[in-house]
């Protein structure tokens, strides 16, 4: 089910077919920024309702077609993929065109101390992409693929997984 929502937001209450848990994906422009924000929640209360202090992945874009696109992209996924798998078909965070002057902003803030790191890349691009991929091929070390579908695991556990 899909709600429209907020300033032309969108809210989609979803069930995993494998698993059966919910789901919650919440698509809006975030407060006074140039940037839209895709975010999947474990759903609670069979679930109505997103569980806000568990983000499990947040996917940004500059416009509101592109987000809308993402948040249905989504959807697809969480509903048809089971939970081991949703990482080889998972849209990229960063936008394609890369990010907006309101989305750096706000990602210098969370990271704080990269921010060197952040700037080397801005103004170094092609050794900024040299630093992606290696960070890309780290990720897709068999191990550390093993490590984050653990992590993830523990991430998406429902108040039901935890009684056991």
């Amino acid at each position: 089910m899909t709600e429209k929502g907020y300033k032309g937001g969108l809210v989609s209450r979803v069930k995993n077919k494998y698993s059966g848990k919910r789901y919650v994906i919440s698509t809006a422009q975030e407060i006074g920024m140039d940037y839209w924000v895709t975010v999947l929640f474990p759903g609670i209360l069979f679930g109505l309702l997103p569980a806000l202090t568990k983000k499990i992945f947040t996917v940004v874009r500059n416009n509101k077609e592109d987000a809308h696109l993402v948040h249905w992209k989504i959807k697809e996924i969480v509903i048809n993929t089971p939970e081991s798998n949703w990482l080889t078909k998972w849209p990229e965070s960063e936008p394609p065109e890369g990010w907006s002057e309101d989305a750096k902003k706000k990602l210098e803030e969370k990271l704080g101390e990269s921010e060197r790191l952040i700037n080397f890349m801005q103004e170094n691009p092609e050794q900024g992409e040299v630093i992606k991929k290696d960070f890309k091929d780290f990720l897709n070390q068999p191990h550390i693929k093993d490590l984050t579908k653990d992590v993830f695991r523990e991430m998406t556990k429902g108040p039901e997984d935890e009684q056991n």
